[in-house]
């Protein structure tokens, strides 16, 4: 009687290893799928809040050295108004033939805003509408980086005429005013979701001189023709 072919394959034991090798590598593979889950949105909430942060900078900057005099050599920057809070100022972000507009940069609750008043009437005589022309959201969430404040004004060294490093009284006196060549801001960025601080935050900090700052002027301030 002829014997039955030998037929190769696994054995109970092999098939029950294998199993169990397939089951710990699919098990290690979801963990990792779970871990880097987290880590990723991590990344993108960092991305994030360095992206608007920096888009936010760079409008309160441009906008910032904007600054222009008003008729009567009248100083950028708004007097009793313009704090560590909020920055009051006038601009001229368009060509020289424009008129300029009066600017208010603020934080609110955990947003910085900016309002725009376009100034109306003629060069000399420029008159401001009761409502602002435009209102924006430049950061939200942002926050206050902690002991400093959002706005911080300088003005030139009355013994050194190239250095500006005399911090100027909030809120801005009218004398004072004159004297504001610098602003300093400083804020944290936080990701589009955030309620509370955490690792995922970015500081910003800029010193922001201004473009009719004159050191040989007597009162070492913004130039203004009278």
């Amino acid at each position: 009687m002829t014997r039955a072919r030998d037929e190769s394959g696994f054995t109970l034991v092999e098939l029950l290893v294998a199993m169990t090798i397939g089951t710990v590598v699919l098990f290690a593979s979801f963990m990792l799928v779970d871990a880097s889950t987290p880590l990723a949105q991590k990344t993108q909430d960092r991305v994030d809040a360095a992206q608007r942060g920096r888009l936010a900078m760079e409008i309160v900057g441009a906008e910032l050295r904007s600054q222009v005099c008003m008729p009567g050599a009248v100083p950028p920057i708004m007097p009793n108004v313009s704090d560590g809070d909020n920055v009051w100022f006038y601009g001229n972000n368009q060509d020289q033939n424009s008129l300029p507009q009066m600017h208010h940069v603020y934080l609110q609750g955990t947003a910085i805003r900016e309002d725009t008043w376009q100034g109306t009437g003629t060069q000399t005589n420029v008159v401001f509408p009761a409502l602002p022309t435009q209102s924006r959201t430049l950061l939200d969430p942002a926050a206050i980086v902690p002991g400093v404040p959002l706005f911080r004004y300088f003005g030139f060294d009355a013994n050194l005429p190239a250095s500006v490093n005399q911090p100027i009284a909030v809120p801005v006196s009218l004398n004072d005013s004159r004297r504001v060549v610098q602003v300093n801001v400083s804020f944290v960025a936080r990701p589009a979701k955030a309620t509370a601080a955490s690792p995922r935050d970015s500081t910003f900090q800029q010193a922001i001189f201004f473009r009719t700052a004159d050191s040989t002027d007597p009162l070492k301030g913004a130039k203004c023709q009278q």
